[in-house]
């Protein structure tokens, strides 16, 4: 101690350096030793800059050429430690702040703060954390484990293919409504989920309002014999929509009867059929907007067939009469074998 000023000698033989002036040069690192190590996190996809990787914790300026993540990366934890630095609010006062040496799925390895103040973010969010929990492999609803999963876009706007999970990574192309595409993987994170569709690209299920956009549909073989309840008829789609924009410009009559091979319900409890003739395409097994039955099922195709669900679930439907009634980044997930349909 020089004064008031404390002095530190470097052990790599450079010389001398003080503590602080006006402001702190040198901190004390406090190694939180191996409580995260190994740990995989993954950048806050709600991020809609890049975020620089530091050669060490607490650097001052930006770093030119510096590594950079982008929202929705994954990368492990290697080590955890605190450093004094000046608060951003108040340059006079100091606090201790969180610092994490990662490795990304590049093998490049570097530093990041915990919130996103220590990474050069300003704003009403820089308390916010830079990295965060998730959850990915396969799907996490347990009805759809290991089945055949597809993304049925529901919005009435397009909606945007990703290149990672987060809304800020467009791939420039888009997705229309109607539009039944296979799914590999979930991932959520800070409360947003996102679909890794089976050509790499990713989708949102919810638009920036909150509302679904694309629903994940389970594709489940439904091998019964239907008949048209509607005198109105029924529409024949390329997808299991209501969307005019997949007409197929055909009807199935009044009473006609039918061969269905599978059947999708969405989050919403709707019920579309696929028909297995030579129509080809999908139908909805209720009118839009109310219970009331469109397609009724008659017999199954095959004798072990269980009777198929009432619109909406409950018990099954005993109905009769015509009047009756599945790379990315590696986030846990293999690509799930491709169904033929």
């Amino acid at each position: 101690m020089v004064g008031q000023k404390l002095w530190l000698c470097l052990m790599d033989g450079r010389g001398w350096v003080t503590e602080k002036s006006s402001r702190r040069h040198v901190s004390e690192v406090n190694d939180e030793g191996s409580r995260s190590k190994g740990q995989k996190l993954i950048v806050d996809p709600r991020l809609d800059k890049k975020v620089k990787l530091a050669p060490a914790p607490l650097t001052f300026g930006s770093i030119a050429g510096a590594p950079e993540l982008l929202a929705g990366m994954v990368v492990t934890v290697l080590r955890q430690v605190q450093v004094l630095a000046a608060s951003p609010t108040d340059k006079k006062k100091e606090m201790w702040a969180r610092y994490y040496k990662v490795e990304d799925e590049r093998k490049i390895e570097g530093w990041l703060g915990e919130l996103r103040m220590h990474c050069g973010f300003k704003g009403s969010d820089q308390g916010q954390p830079v990295l965060c929990e998730f959850k990915a492999g396969g799907f996490h609803n347990p009805n759809q484990q290991g089945r055949p999963c597809w993304v049925s876009v529901q919005s009435k706007s397009s909606v945007s293919l990703l290149q990672g999970p987060s809304r800020f990574r467009s791939a420039g192309k888009n997705l229309i409504c109607g539009d039944f595409v296979e799914a590999v993987e979930e991932v959520v994170a800070s409360g947003q989920t996102f679909y890794r569709l089976v050509d790499g690209h990713w989708v949102a299920r919810e638009d920036s309002s909150g509302k679904v956009a694309c629903d994940l549909l389970v594709r489940e073989s439904h091998k019964w014999i239907y008949v048209c309840n509607d005198k109105d008829g029924a529409q024949i789609r390329e997808t299991p929509t209501r969307s005019n924009a997949k007409n197929r410009g055909k009807r199935l009559k009044y009473r006609q009867r039918v061969n269905i091979s599978e059947k999708v319900t969405t989050s919403a409890n709707e019920v579309f059929l696929k028909l297995a003739d030579e129509k080809k395409g999908w139908v909805p097994a209720t009118k839009l907007g109310s219970s009331v039955v469109k397609m009724a099922p008659l017999q199954p195709l095959e004798q072990s067939t269980r009777p198929p669900m009432a619109p909406g679930g409950g018990q099954p439907c005993h109905c009769g009469g015509v009047n009756g009634y599945a790379n990315g980044y590696g986030y846990g997930a293999a690509p799930q074998p491709q169904q033929s349909y």
